[in-house]
């Protein structure tokens, strides 16, 4: 899923990019928006989420 940020939000404060494609949410592989909103719910606004995403063909952690 490509990341969509909202500007100043925790997303992009962490680093994500516009285009970033993000593969897994703590552990678990995400292939739809809806299973990344699933594995976002269990989380507060402001906890740290382990997130791995390509950005330009690699991925990053």
């Amino acid at each position: 899923m490509k990341a969509a940020l909202a500007s100043g939000k925790g997303a992009q404060a962490a680093g994500l990019r516009p285009g970033d494609v993000i593969t897994i949410v703590d552990g678990k592989v995400v292939g739809e928006s809806s299973s990344i909103a699933g594995a976002l719910a269990t989380h507060k606004v402001g906890d740290n989420v382990q997130v791995v995403y390509i950005r330009d063909g690699a991925n990053q952690y």
